[in-house]
């Protein structure tokens, strides 16, 4: 039988069309290196946020909403009554701008400069403030060459000051748009009233409420409808007690927000100190900035009277004759004809502020007394009070 050649056994052809099926696809690895570094990406940021949280106060982490929304609204009030006091500030110490052509007698006008620019003015001009104002007996500018004595020069150099100072306090409202940033930033504090209605704070809403009203009713009401409030000295005074007010409230505001006040037993000695110092000044500022605050608000109240007339003016009316041609008329009867023609003149604004003409001395009681009381739970009383850390206004440990 014949023998049947040998079929030869041929590996298989390989495919020309790979066959990825056990091995990763494109988009496979693709992903992966996504993943790695996305991986990487937080890593870094990990490690960026936590290197930053050693500079970060532990205070600002992990706040309520209702927190890191007061810590902005005090951030906020310490910035615009910063640039209200450097504007008012910048007004009374830095002199009038030069004539020119267009403008032969220049006075106050709104200002289009910047806040930086008119910090910048205020720095610039901050030593040399009356450069342009000399010295004279009388307190005016004088070409005379007399010789004056010591005391005369400085006497007429603090006249000229003086001088200067009430006349530029007179235009102060309508300067560097003093007038419509005031009204504009005292507004806002109606804010303060819902803080202490929805328990933000702890103020009393009353307490709030009526310091705030004041403060609307001689912005929108007293100044606005009186010209002779808008160029009164006292327009000046009051925004200078409003704003230290203001800022030194803030502050502290903000220092209890950061969990600052009072200062704790590991808290750095340098900033204790500091904080305790605020503190004093808190309660104790208010001694001065009341009163001149709430004076000026008065006085300005009273610029819608009409001005007390003269003997001549009160004797010129009908009344008046009669006490004329009377012999041996007491001065008393004179006087209260003078108030009789003073009353019958006001008009229907004049009225409406009787009230507060009562009202204003019984507020600023309510005030001093309630801030009284607030000075005595901060810093007790006496020459041993401390704060409540338990150190003293100067930063040492009360001795126990």
């Amino acid at each position: 039988m014949p023998r049947q050649p040998r079929r030869q056994e041929l590996s298989p052809t390989p495919d020309p069309v790979p066959n990825y099926g056990d091995s990763p696809s494109m988009l496979d690895k693709v992903g992966a290196t996504a993943e790695v570094a996305r991986e990487k990406v937080d890593n870094a940021a990990n490690s960026a946020w936590r290197n930053a949280k050693k500079y970060i106060p532990s205070a600002l982490l992990h706040r309520s909403a209702q927190d890191y929304y007061l810590m902005f609204y005090n951030l906020l009030n310490i910035g615009l009554w910063t640039y209200l006091l450097v504007l008012v500030t910048a007004h009374l110490l830095t002199p009038s701008p030069p004539p020119t052509v267009l403008n032969p007698a220049p006075g106050p006008t709104i200002s289009s400069s910047t806040a930086s620019e008119t910090l910048g003015a205020y720095l610039k001009n901050i030593f040399r403030p009356f450069k342009n104002v000399k010295a004279t007996s009388t307190g005016f500018t004088s070409t005379n060459s007399h010789k004056f004595s010591a005391l005369e020069k400085g006497t007429g150099y603090i006249t000229s000051i003086l001088h200067t100072f009430i006349e530029r306090s007179r235009t102060t409202y309508s300067a560097r748009g003093i007038g419509v940033y005031t009204l504009i930033i005292q507004s806002m504090a109606l804010l303060e009233v819902v803080h202490s209605a929805v328990g933000l704070v702890k103020s009393p809403v009353q307490t709030t409420a009526m310091q705030v009203a004041s403060r609307l009713a001689v912005v929108w009401w007293f100044v606005e409808a009186e010209p002779s409030a808008r160029t009164s000295t006292f327009y000046s005074t009051m925004l200078v007690a409003w704003s230290l007010s203001e800022i030194i409230r803030s502050q502290y505001y903000m220092a209890s927000l950061l969990h600052l006040t009072p200062p704790r037993a590991h808290t750095n000695r340098l900033v204790a100190t500091s904080i305790d110092i605020l503190t004093y000044i808190r309660y104790s500022a208010f001694y001065i900035l009341y009163p001149l605050g709430s004076g000026s608000e008065y006085m300005l109240m009273l610029k819608g009277f009409p001005s007390f007339p003269s003997k001549s003016a009160a004797i010129a009316t009908k009344g008046g004759w009669n006490l004329l041609s009377a012999k041996g008329v007491p001065a008393w009867k004179v006087f209260f004809q003078r108030v009789k023609v003073w009353v019958t003149s006001w008009d229907a604004g004049a009225w409406a502020r009787v009230p507060f003409v009562f009202i204003w001395p019984a507020g600023l009681f309510i005030l001093m007394t309630y801030m009284q009381s607030q000075r005595r739970k901060a810093l007790g009383r006496g020459s041993g009070r401390s704060t409540a850390s338990g150190r003293s206004v100067v930063g040492r440990k009360k001795v126990q």
